[in-house]
């Protein structure tokens, strides 16, 4: 491995001062500022970091994948050095991403596939509060949010009957948790099992009990306290904006599933008063998958969405190898036509469509407006994802159902960022990741009283409008301009991906 060196605009000899000059003789001649970064900047620095790194494989389309997003800027925005500020950002990002690789460098460690590589941001992160690699690595860590995953079903007898207030006791009314919880399963597995899951979840070994989780949502420090006199909001654990039941897990699984949500909504009505007066309502959003043997419950989950439009649900279609399910729901909504239709015009354009035959694709069907449905598949409007657990290539081709690389540029922008999320094995801390890291863009920790103080200094999901009070002040670099930069950089310095599951 390499050390790489820094870039510094104003020491090497294609300064900035240099390349301002050439961005302004190319402007005048009309070309795409764009790729005159491109070519004069990016590339001609990037080549001389180091000798070494021109030896990586490919290194020549590597450099072709880079591209920075940079807003068309005129003379006057270099004269007020808003074009220096952009620079000086972008080489920032760079050596922080060379920093990182110097000080964490691609993993030689063959590991389970149930155990992530630690995200080297967090690593870094975390060594600032004197907290050691091989300390962080001695924690429990999961590619899944399960400690001990099962590879066989069993029982619901023999499941474990989890008392969720216990397991979070411990953790309520700290301050380094206000309004951090917005995902939750009920159980810590799914016993769907879909030949496709980006979460590749495990079979269910424990579930919460209903009367321990009407316990918990009855606690203020859980699910916070409004004052509607006075208009102020005590913050709980919980989020204030929203809650989502369904992640690596189904909550049709558990045999109180509608009198949990019940439950829920019921008691955070606190919630649901504030929020109004702020701007929205509380939302309980709840995902679920279609299944024949279940359409009871789902039938339930439907009727009480319909009455209550805090209440969003998404009803998932499993990408299968044998499409059988997806079959039976097109003849369960077509049992439903007073909730989900085709529009008069949908059947008419289709009817007119030669290459089309039978009922217009899934995608186009009427619903209620808080009622989603997800469909991977031919028929739908989704892509399968190429991580977690998924269909061998050659039949998803035979399908024509396109794919998403497992190696998303986004995955880097996002990277390194993390949120609490809850299930009957631990309070997880959840750490977005890259395929570098883990096969489900998910590495996932334990949260206790002995690390709760460390893991609050990193970066909450910047992506959710929601931000916990004692994590706000953190800074963070907006990585989404450079994701592809990165990306390229991890590439060319050896990273490997880690291996998905493949049901062929």
């Amino acid at each position: 491995m390499t050390n790489f060196k820094l870039l510094d605009p104003y020491t090497n000899d294609d300064s900035l001062e240099i390349f301002v000059e050439k961005i302004i003789e190319e402007k005048k001649k009309k070309a795409d500022p764009i790729s005159t970064y491109h070519k004069y900047y990016v590339i001609s620095s990037m080549k001389e970091f180091d000798e070494k790194f021109s030896s990586f494989p490919n290194i020549d389309e590597i450099y072709e994948k880079i591209k920075i997003e940079i807003n068309p800027f005129d003379e006057t925005e270099i004269s007020s050095h808003k074009w220096f500020s952009k620079s000086k950002r972008l080489i920032t990002v760079i050596n922080n991403e060379f920093n990182l690789i110097n000080k964490f460098p691609p993993s030689t460690e063959s590991l389970p596939k149930i155990i992530p590589i630690i995200p080297p941001e967090i690593l870094f992160k975390l060594e600032k509060y004197d907290i050691l690699e091989k300390d962080v690595k001695s924690w429990i860590w999961r590619t899944i949010p399960q400690i001990n995953p099962l590879e066989k079903r069993i029982s619901e007898e023999e499941i474990d009957k989890i008392n969720a207030y216990k397991l979070l006791k411990p953790l309520l009314g700290n301050p380094n948790l206000a309004n951090t919880l917005r995902t939750m399963d009920i159980a810590n597995g799914c016993g769907v099992q879909c030949d496709t899951c980006l979460a590749d979840s495990s079979n269910i070994s424990s579930k919460f009990t209903y009367e321990s989780l009407e316990k918990l949502f009855k606690d203020k420090l859980f699910t916070g306290d409004y004052d509607s006199s006075a208009d102020i909001l005590k913050n709980g654990m919980l989020q204030s904006d929203s809650l989502r039941i369904g992640s690596s897990g189904d909550i049709s699984d558990h045999p109180d599933a509608i009198k949990i949500v019940n439950m829920i909504l019921e008691e955070t009505k606190g919630l649901d008063e504030y929020r109004q007066k702020k701007e929205n309502r509380h939302k309980i959003s709840v995902f679920t998958n279609y299944r024949p043997s279940r359409e009871s419950t789902l039938d339930a989950f439907i009727d009480l969405a319909t009455q209550n439009p805090r209440l969003h649900l998404t009803i998932s279609l499993p990408l299968n190898i044998n499409p059988h399910v997806n079959e039976e729901f097109k003849k369960y909504l077509k049992k439903r036509e007073n909730l989900f239709y085709f529009s008069k015009e949908t059947l008419e354009n289709f009817s007119k469509d030669p290459n089309h035959k039978g009922d217009p694709p899934i995608r186009y069907i009427k619903k209620p407006t808080n009622v989603s449905i997800t469909d991977i598949g031919p028929e739908g409007n989704n892509s399968s994802f190429s991580t977690g657990r998924t269909i061998d290539e050659t039949i998803l081709e035979a399908r024509k159902i396109p794919t998403i690389e497992k190696n998303r540029s986004i995955d880097h922008s996002q990277r390194g960022y993390v949120k609490p999320y809850l299930n009957p094995d631990s309070l997880w801390l959840m750490t977005y990741t890259t395929i570098f890291e883990s096969h489900t863009l998910r590495a996932f920790t334990p949260i206790t009283k002995k690390n709760i103080n460390h893991i609050s200094n990193l970066t909450y999901h910047p992506g959710f409008k929601e931000q916990p009070i004692a994590w706000s002040k953190i800074p963070t670099t907006n990585l989404k301009p450079y994701k592809d930069i990165l990306k390229s950089i991890r590439i060319g310095a050896g990273y490997q991906e880690r291996p998905v599951t493949i049901v062929s």
